[in-house]
């Protein structure tokens, strides 16, 4: 019930599948939306208010691992003319330098209290039946908090796939 900061999934398998499909099967609870933020708003932002963290971004490798799985890639990437990102706050590996785990916070921190990202972040609250897919290198996901009175009040069925290129 809890909320979930903006992220990405698999930041830590190497060739993660480039989709995810999320279908709801109960949502009656109130809050609990899933929320996005698109990628070209996220280095728009960043590039008006931390033009040096988005440098740092584009040019730094950053550790990730979780469950023996490990990448290192930079955050934020162009690949194949598409802007991408790969991050997870909670699969950053302490192994990364200092200045680079300073860095991560400071992301971190900026996209969880800026204004500006705030105002771009997209909500959507699923209803039965409904589904939603994304890009997992695309855009950043989270979840608003919510406040269940009963156990799978919210229960939403979640896969990552691979899909066209």
């Amino acid at each position: 019930s809890n909320s979930q900061p903006l992220h990405t999934d698999g930041s830590y398998i190497p060739n993660f599948p480039n989709a995810t499909i999320m279908c709801c099967i109960s949502n009656t609870v109130s809050g609990g939306e899933t929320i996005f933020l698109d990628l070209k708003k996220l280095v728009n932002i960043l590039d008006s208010d931390k033009p040096e963290l988005l440098e740092f971004l584009f040019n730094e490798e950053v550790l990730h691992e979780r469950s023996g799985y490990t990448n290192k890639k930079k955050i934020l990437s162009i690949e194949d003319n598409k802007l991408k990102i790969n991050f997870n706050y909670f699969c950053i590996s302490r192994k990364n330098s200092k200045k680079i785990l300073e860095n991560i916070d400071k992301f971190f921190d900026y996209i969880n209290t800026s204004k500006n990202v705030k105002e771009n972040i997209y909500p959507l609250k699923l209803n039965i039946g409904e589904a939603v897919f994304w890009k997992d290198s695309e855009v950043l996901h989270g979840r608003n908090s919510f406040v269940p009175t009963r156990d799978s009040e919210r229960f939403l069925w979640k896969a990552a796939i691979e899909i066209g290129k």
